[in-house]
């Protein structure tokens, strides 16, 4: 493998995990506004919450998977 193959995998991995936060983050804050609004609604809530759930895991995957890459010994 290359320099430049390992250069365009590394910001692939970098694209992958900073969409990934975005999308957390913005399953977190639906989450929030479903548990502000005036008449909350539990189960609405519940599924929201498994959601992001679903979603914070998948980018500590791909977190994980970015170090994996960096700490390798090229």
């Amino acid at each position: 493998m290359n320099i430049k193959t390992l250069e365009f995998i590394h910001q692939l991995l970098l694209a992958e995990t900073d969409k990934r936060e975005t999308i957390y983050t913005a399953a977190r804050d639906l989450q929030d506004q479903y548990e502000e609004s005036e008449t909350p609604d539990r189960d609405l809530i519940n599924r929201q919450c498994e959601v992001a759930d679903k979603c914070m895991k998948e980018h500590f995957a791909a977190l994980k998977a970015l170090r994996d890459f960096e700490e390798q010994e090229w």
